[in-house]
């Protein structure tokens, strides 16, 4: 059966050279809903975008 995964990554801004990281993995969300995590996922990369102004994110959604 194929695992869906979803999670916040993000990487440094105008610095196309920069690797993206995993900030955080929504994937492991408790009784894991994947439309709920998607949304805290976005709700999430808008915070880090705004707070951390030298970083690029982005919402990451995959099947294993």
């Amino acid at each position: 059966m194929a695992q869906t995964i979803v999670r916040l990554e993000g990487r440094k801004l105008h610095d196309d050279k920069s690797e993206w990281g995993t900030i955080k993995d929504f994937s492991s969300h408790a009784l894991f809903d994947k439309a709920q995590a998607i949304k805290e996922a976005n709700v999430e990369a808008t915070e880090w975008y705004l707070n951390y102004a030298q970083m690029e994110t982005r919402v990451v959604v995959e099947k294993r």
